[in-house]
């Protein structure tokens, strides 16, 4: 015999934080669990350092908005309105990584793997040399 059709796929779940242990007793629920395990990785640092960041980038625009409206000169206005740009850019860049680092803190990422299988119960055993052959439901066949 041989595998005509086995189907198989992958969720991945975003999951508030809190609820993250019993969305994986539940999805353990569903089947056999073959391979658990859970990561962790600890933004701490880089969370506060990219808020002093935000402060510091806000305050020299704040600064910088200032100085603009007090150039004299064109040349002053221009230069002004250059280290202005590249401050607010750096800003936005910021702020969508305080954006993105939030959501990680926020939600668990959850990935389960699925392989669907035919029902169990009759499932014939055989004395192959593969006993593999026998966990995907075809005829067991005799070995010599």
């Amino acid at each position: 015999g041989y595998v005509q059709q086995m189907r198989e796929g992958y969720y991945v779940l975003r999951i508030p934080a809190a609820r993250l242990r019993d969305v994986m007793d539940g999805v353990s629920g569903l089947g056999m669990v073959t391979q658990r395990s859970l990561q962790a990785r600890d933004v701490t640092e880089e969370y506060v350092d990219l808020t002093t960041r935000i402060r510091v980038l806000r305050d020299t625009q704040n600064q910088l908005l200032e100085l603009l409206k007090r150039a004299k000169t064109v040349e002053e206005a221009l230069h002004v309105r250059q280290a202005l740009d590249k401050v607010t850019m750096e800003l936005e860049q910021a702020l969508g990584r305080l954006r993105m680092l939030e959501n990680l803190i926020g939600f668990s990422t959850l990935t389960v793997y699925v392989d669907e299988r035919g029902p169990q119960n009759d499932i014939p055993s055989s004395n192959d040399p593969f006993p593999w052959v026998d966990s995907l439901g075809v005829e067991a066949t005799e070995w010599n």
